[in-house]
């Protein structure tokens, strides 16, 4: 027992709300659109204070910036191969986060979770 390994998603915890009912969202589109292109944009414009939001809007863009990224490169013959499983990741993970939002939990995507925690918004 003592050697396994700790999940990505170990961090969830039970408490999905922190703050208590000032962390829930009032509109749940929001958290949607936070994982989706260009869409994301808009859960950050809205400048709200619900760390909720913020959290998912932030992880929403990193994956933004990163199909943004793959898709410029996508030269065929190339790195096609790649650069498709990059977006089919991005999608994936965009689909795992909208799930994950809808059901309040803040849970934190592998890598993208440490890059949207860069970001100073």
């Amino acid at each position: 027992m003592d050697d396994m390994k700790e999940s990505p998603f170990s961090d969830i915890g039970d408490d999905f709300f922190p703050g208590g009912d000032d962390d829930r969202i009032s509109n749940p589109l929001y958290i949607v659109f936070s994982y989706i292109p260009f869409l994301c944009l808009l859960p950050i414009l809205r400048l709200s204070e619900n760390k909720n939001l913020r959290f998912h809007a932030k992880q929403g863009l990193v994956l933004f910036l990163i199909e943004i990224f793959a898709s410029v490169f996508l030269i065929p013959a190339i790195s096609s191969l790649v650069w498709r499983a990059v977006l089919i990741a991005c999608i994936g993970s965009s689909i795992a986060g909208i799930l994950f939002a809808l059901q309040g939990k803040r849970v934190r995507l592998p890598l993208i979770a440490d890059l949207a925690d860069k970001i100073k918004i």
